[in-house]
């Protein structure tokens, strides 16, 4: 349930974000988490962390740069 993300993100210490590498970069975030995340943003996120699975999936070195350009940002 994502509409109580930003409440949650609100009173948490730090925020633990994984993106799954393997479904490629148009649906490692939705269009709801993209929103939610830009709601995050402007709010002011805690501290934050950033997971990256299935990235050895990729096996073309461009692609796995961009998957971590896009995931961390």
């Amino acid at each position: 349930n994502l509409e109580n993300v930003p409440d949650t993100c609100k009173v948490a210490d730090i925020c633990l974000f994984v993106c799954d590498a393997s479904a490629g970069e148009e649906m490692v975030i939705s269009s709801q988490a993209d929103l939610i995340l830009t709601t995050l943003r402007n709010q002011g996120l805690p501290t934050s962390m950033g997971i990256i699975q299935n990235l050895e999936a990729l096996t073309n070195q461009k692609q796995r740069a961009n998957m971590k350009k896009f995931c961390s940002r």
